[in-house]
């Protein structure tokens, strides 16, 4: 193999590596929002203030937000397409995303809050760390939905905020069990 061909093939592998962590950042930070889990909502951005990042948008502000938002019973996030541009140790991102949450309706009863948009970030790369440096959302859609009636038999393992959501103890039995050999 050629150096040239080399040098292609190792540019090649970084840009896979990157990605591959951009990915698995916006999975983290997902997770950290549906889970109300401050450690993992404020790892995923980089800020210098709290007032970097608007309250609904991401860093401490957002952590503070999913602390207090004590009516949803539930979160889920789904992330979807995602447009990729990196050059060296900044990138940018669109990610699509559907979030579900349930929570009281103005009348009182449950219903189901259903909303799609995006994510548009400006990623940094520092320390060999990809976090969100800049980022602002595009809610595309919405919808309110009341809860008339419930699946028989589903919710007996039901999520939660952290520390109460069974995947905590779950992830920690498996890390006790496979722990880390680097």
């Amino acid at each position: 193999m050629k150096t040239s061909d080399l040098e292609k093939l190792e540019r090649r592998i970084s840009e896979l590596e990157d990605r591959a962590q951009l990915q698995d950042l916006l999975v983290r930070y997902c997770r950290g929002v549906d889970r109300r889990d401050r450690e993992l909502i404020e790892s995923a951005f980089w800020y210098s203030s709290p007032d970097d990042f608007e309250p609904r948008i991401g860093g401490p502000r957002l952590a503070d937000y999913m602390e207090t938002f004590g009516d949803a019973k539930c979160h889920t996030h789904f992330i979807g397409n995602q447009y990729l541009e990196i050059r060296g140790s900044n990138a940018y991102g669109e990610t699509y995303f559907v979030s579900i949450h349930i929570r009281e309706g103005d009348d009182g009863r449950p219903v189901t809050a259903v909303r799609g948009g995006r994510y548009i970030d400006e990623f940094e790369k520092r320390f060999e760390e990809w976090r969100i440096a800049r980022r602002f959302k595009i809610d595309d859609w919405d919808r309110l939905d009341p809860i008339t009636k419930r699946i028989a038999g589903i919710g007996d393992h039901a999520g939660g905020a952290r520390p109460a959501d069974p995947t905590y103890e779950a992830l920690a039995s498996w890390r006790k069990r496979y722990p880390r050999r680097d």
